[in-house]
């Protein structure tokens, strides 16, 4: 064998003991917690989608009537709206990350958790309601991918020697009809069809500038997926309103391409490992519960409970499947609604002011771990015009990082 072919052999079996690595820098045997590749942003628990005014009274939107964007979480809402609704929001999220790709498992190194904001416009919604039946459409940012950056880069006499770098980027998004009907008095049923598609991009970059070496490991993942939920809005009494929910367990599918490259100037070096594959992500079954009654005279109290079947989730990435250790939890909020009512520019107007808790348990079995929440909120609305405002404060324990998760929303609406 010449020195030529030994060289390529040689570069060849590391290119694929890199590749392979980087591939999956959280392998089976490490414990990554929280933020597995393919994790959402701040919490894995991101169905329903949760509005500004959901969100200021512990993220409780299940059995609450005069929410025009909480239709998506129980389409039987929908019969409760006005004849014809329109609404857009925006969000913005911030979480802090400590393991999560190459960053405290192995290759790059930090002593506190690293945060990341995340602004987004994530709801637009459309709803009609005719006799016995009401419609609704909306589409909404179900889940983000992203990830801090990561970059490590050591100079001497300012000149870069050697450069490190991570990041991740991704976004599904959810388009939804969904149909109410209702049965009789203070009794309604609804139901919607869900269409999900989204992408997730993975970078790494590793170089040296003596001798010139160059590795990238560049990753993309499209996905799409169908699921369907449902939900029933009973109004018991004029002060005490209930619901239930479901949403059925699909499977998202994630088209996968992957190349692996290794470049140096010496013998004009240049060898790439590409591959495609078709994946799968199962996710889980999820049931909630919702009340709604009215404390005193225009105070307004409210719980939510959801049960997400975490055991079931299953995962292959890029072929090969991935070892997730989860277990159901039950995420619970609750929260408080007064209304007041006054006069703007001479018209009657309304305030509403929120506050409430939630606990989000994350599906980890190690660590167990979870987000204890306060939320606060407010809301106004003028006729038709319906403006709401919403915050999140979590703190989570249980791992001993103490990472944080914050969310503001607003919303703006108009039905008549």
């Amino acid at each position: 064998m010449t020195d030529h072919r030994r060289r390529l052999l040689f570069v060849s079996c590391l290119i694929a003991v890199v590749g392979a690595g980087l591939t999956r820098p959280a392998g089976a045997q490490l414990i990554l917690g929280q933020y597995e590749d393919e994790a959402p942003f701040r919490t894995w628990n991101s169905f329903p989608f949760i509005p500004a005014a959901a969100l200021g009274r512990g993220e409780t939107s299940y059995a609450w009537t005069n929410d025009a964007a909480a239709f998506p979480a129980n389409p039987a809402l929908l019969f409760s709206l006005p004849r014809i609704t329109a609404t857009i929001g925006g969000s913005f999220h911030e979480a802090s990350f400590l393991k999560y790709g190459p960053v405290n498992t192995g290759i790059l190194d930090t002593d506190s958790p690293i945060s990341l904001a995340a602004p987004a416009l994530d709801l637009a919604t459309v709803t009609f309601r005719t006799g016995r039946w009401a419609f609704g459409l909306n589409a909404s940012v179900a889940e983000t991918y992203d990830r801090p950056l990561a970059e490590y880069v050591y100079k001497s006499r300012d000149i870069v020697q050697y450069r490190v770098r991570f990041e991740q980027t991704g976004i599904l998004r959810d388009f939804a009809l969904s149909a109410g009907y209702r049965i009789g008095q203070g009794l309604s049923l609804g139901i919607g069809l869900h269409f999900v598609s989204g992408r997730l991009e993975r970078h790494f970059l590793e170089e040296w500038a003596s001798p010139k070496i160059t590795i990238t490991d560049d990753k993309t993942q499209r996905y799409r997926g169908f699921f369907i939920n449902g939900g029933v809005f009973w109004e018991v009494a004029a002060k005490f309103r209930f619901a239930a929910v479901f949403r059925t367990p699909y499977k998202k599918t994630g088209e996968g391409e992957s190349l692996v490259r290794y470049q140096a100037p010496a013998g004009l070096t240049d060898i790439a490992i590409d591959g495609r594959a078709e994946d799968t992500l199962r996710q889980p079954f999820i049931l909630g519960l919702g009340l709604n009654f009215e404390l005193f005279p225009r105070l307004w109290a409210g719980a939510d409970f959801s049960y997400i079947r975490w055991s079931s989730y299953e995962i292959t990435w890029f072929g090969d499947r991935q070892a997730r250790e989860f277990s159901g939890v039950l995420k619970t909020g609750g929260g408080f609604e007064y209304l007041t009512g006054f006069k703007l520019f001479g018209a009657p107007a309304e305030i509403a002011v929120r506050a409430g808790i939630s606990n989000d348990p994350q599906p980890m079995k190690n660590p167990l771990s979870s987000y204890f929440g306060y939320t606060v909120g407010t809301g106004l609305r003028r006729g038709g015009l319906v403006l709401d405002l919403g915050f999140l404060l979590a703190r989570e324990s249980g791992s001993g990082h103490g990472l944080q998760a914050h969310r503001a929303a607003l919303s703006l609406g108009y039905g008549f």
